[in-house]
C-alpha cells in the first residue's frame, strides 16, 4: 500500500510538472523543480530518464541540469537489477558536459564522491564486475590526485570495491584476495600519509576483505583471515580503535575462512575452534559483551571438524552440537535463539559422522536423523527439519560403515530404512546422489544373491522412472553387479541399449539428473 501511494505521489508530481512547462499560465518549472520529481522518481530508472530529457527539451534555455540532477538519475539507475552501465554513462556524460561548461560554468555540475559512490555500488552488486569497479576507483584517484578535491575516494568508495571482489560470481578468487588485500593496505598507507579520517579503515572494510579471503580456498588464505582479526583486536585494545571493534560477523567470517581452506584439514579445524573459544572468551569476559555467537559461527567449526578426518573430530563435533543445545535450552532469551541447532548444523555433524574413521558413525548418523524427524513434528520445530541433504549424509555414512558383519547388518538396515522413508517424503525429492549412495550400500552391505539383485533392480528402476540416472548411479550398478545382471537391468527397464556410458541410454532416465 506504501508502495502504490508513493507511485500515485509520484505520478500527480510529473503531471503537475509537465503542466508547469506546458501552461502558459502556471509558472515555469526551475532546476529545482525538475530535482524535486527527480528525486521522487529514485525507484523508477526510466521516469527519471524521463525527466532528464525533459530538462533538455525545456525551451526555457536558463533551466541547466546540475550535480543533484545527475546524481538523482545515477542513483535511480543503481537501484535496478542491471543498472551499472547506465549509472556510469551518466556520470561521464556528466563530467563531459561539466568540462564543455567550464567557460561559463557556475560550479553547479560537477561529479563528485557521492556519484562516483554510487556507480561504484551499482557495480559491486553487478555479477562478476569487479574489474569495472576497480577501474572506476583508479579513475576516481587518478582525478583526485590532478587536483579534482571534489571526487576524493572515501572509505565506501574502497568498500564497495572490495564488496565486488567478494562476490560469489567473481571467478578467479585467488586474483579478487589478493586485489582485496591490496586495497586494505592502500587504505591503510593513505590514512598514515594524510590521516584523512574518510580513508581510515573500518570494520566494514576488515570484514570486506575477510569474506573474500574466505572465498579462496588456497593455502594460507585462512591465516591472511586470522591476521587481520588479530590486527583488529590489537588496534582496539591498544589504540582505542571502537571503529574496529570486532563483532559477530568477523569471527564467522574467519572461523569460515578455516572450514574453507585447503591447509592441512586438521590443523585448519584446531584453528576454527581456537577462534571460536576466542570469541566465546571475549564475551563471556566482558571486553566484548556484544559478540554472539550463532548457528553460522558453529556450523562452521562443526564442518571444519568434518572436513579434516581427525581422530576424534566427528564426536567433538558432536560436542559442539551437544553444547548449542544446552545453550538454547538454558541461555538468556538472545543469545539462546541465535544459537538454535538448525538443519544446516545437523547435516555438518552427520557429515562429519560419514567422512570420520568412527566404527559407530552409521548409527550415530541416523539417530541424528530420527531426532530431527521427531523434534521437526513434535516439537514443531520446522528449522530442525531433516532435508535430501540429511538422508544423503546418513547413506553416505552407511555405505562406508565399519566393523565385521554384524555391524553391516545393522549399517544396512538403517540405510534402507533411511532411503525408504526418504523415498515416502512428500516435500523432499530425492537425487542422484540418493540413488548412487544407496547402490553403494546394497553394493557394500548386502550379501551377494538374488535379494541383492532385486533391490538393485528396483532401486535402478525407481531412478531411472525418475530420470535421475548419471554417470555415477550407473557406475555403482555396473560395480554392483555381474554382466549379466547388469544387462537384465538395463533391459528390465525399457533400454534397446545396453551401455556403460549414460549418453547412450534413454534421455527420459536422465531428464533430471542435474537434480
Amino acid at each position: 500500500n506504501n508502495n502504490n501511494n508513493n507511485n500515485n505521489n509520484n505520478n500527480k508530481a510529473l503531471d503537475l510538472l509537465e503542466k508547469m512547462v506546458s501552461s502558459p499560465d502556471i509558472a515555469k518549472p526551475n532546476i529545482v523543480s525538475y530535482n524535486t520529481v527527480l528525486r521522487a522518481s529514485s525507484h523508477d530508472a526510466e521516469q527519471a530518464e524521463r525527466i532528464l530529457q525533459m530538462i533538455h527539451d525545456d525551451p526555457n534555455q536558463n533551466v541547466q541540469p546540475n550535480t543533484i540532477t545527475y546524481n538523482s538519475i545515477m542513483h535511480a539507475w543503481a537501484q535496478t537489477p542491471h543498472g551499472a552501465s547506465k549509472a556510469e554513462a551518466y556520470l561521464r556524460e556528466m563530467m563531459a558536459l561539466h568540462h564543455e561548461r567550464q567557460s561559463d560554468d557556475d560550479g553547479t555540475l560537477k561529479a563528485d564522491t557521492i556519484a562516483f559512490n554510487t556507480v561504484l555500488n551499482a557495480w559491486a552488486t553487478t555479477p562478476d564486475s569487479a574489474d569495472r569497479a576497480e577501474a572506476l576507483l583508479e579513475h576516481m584517484e587518478r582525478l583526485y590526485q590532478a587536483g579534482n578535491v571534489h571526487v576524493r575516494p572515501d572509505v565506501y568508495s574502497y568498500a564497495s570495491v572490495m564488496k565486488a571482489w567478494a562476490s560469489p560470481s567473481t571467478k578467479n578468487r585467488q586474483v579478487a584476495a589478493q586485489k582485496a588485500l591490496a586495497l586494505l593496505e592502500r587504505m591503510e598507507r593513505m590514512y598514515q600519509e594524510t590521516g584523512n579520517p574518510d580513508i581510515r579503515p573500518n570494520v566494514i572494510t576488515y570484514t570486506s576483505v575477510m569474506n573474500v579471503l574466505a572465498r579462496n580456498p588456497a593455502v594460507g588464505s585462512a591465516q591472511q583471515a586470522q591476521d587481520l582479526l588479530e590486527t583488529m583486536l590489537e588496534k582496539y585494545r591498544k589504540e582505542g580503535r571502537e571503529d574496529l571493534k570486532p563483532d559477530t560477523i568477523v569471527f564467522s567470517s574467519v572461523m569460515d575462512a578455516w572450514a574453507k581452506c585447503t591447509d592441512d584439514q586438521a590443523f585448519a579445524a584446531e584453528r576454527a575452534l581456537e577462534v571460536l573459544q576466542t570469541m566465546l572468551d571475549c564475551k563471556e569476559s566482558g571486553e566484548l559483551p556484544h559478540l554472539q555467537p550463532n548457528a553460522r559461527t558453529y556450523c562452521s567449526v562443526i564442518y571444519a571438524l568434518g572436513r579434516s578426518r581427525a581422530y576424534g573430530a566427528a564426536e567433538r563435533a558432536h560436542h559442539l552440537l551437544d553444547d548449542m543445545e544446552r545453550r538454547h535450552a538454558f541461555g538468556r532469551h538472545d543469545d539462546a535463539e541465535a544459537v538454535a541447532p538448525n538443519t544446516w548444523v545437523y547435516n555438518a555433524v552427520i557429515d562429519g559422522y560419514a567422512r570420520s574413521s568412527y566404527i559407530g558413525k552409521a548409527e550415530k548418523a541416523y539417530i541424528l536423523l530420527r531426532k530431527m524427524e521427531m523434534e521437526s513434528v513434535e516439537n514443531n520445530n520446522p528449522a530442525i527439519a531433516p532435508d535430501a541433504i540429511t538422508y544423503n549424509n546418513v547413506l553416505n555414512a552407511c555405505c562406508n560403515a565399519f566393523g565385521d558383519a554384524t555391524f553391516q547388518q545393522k549399517a544396512f538396515v538403517m540405510a534402507l530404512q533411511t532411503f525408504k522413508t526418504l523415498h515416502r517424503a512428500p516435500h523432499i525429492r530425492q537425487t542422484s546422489v540418493t540413488y548412487s549412495l544407496f547402490l553403494k550400500c546394497i553394493r557394500k552391505l548386502a550379501p551377494a544373491g538374488n535379494e541383492r539383485d532385486i533391490m538393485l533392480r528396483k532401486t535402478f528402476s525407481f531412478c531411472a522412472s525418475e530420470g535421475l540416472v548419471n554417470q555415477v548411479v550407473l557406475n555403482q550398478l555396473k560395480t554392483a553387479c555381474n554382466r549379466e545382471t547388469f544387462y537384465d537391468i538395463l533391459t528390465h527397464c525399457g533400454s534397446s541399449i545396453v551401455s556403460t556410458d549414460v549418453t547412450e541410454l534413454p534421455q527420459s532416465w536422465r531428464r533430471n539428473a542435474k537434480r
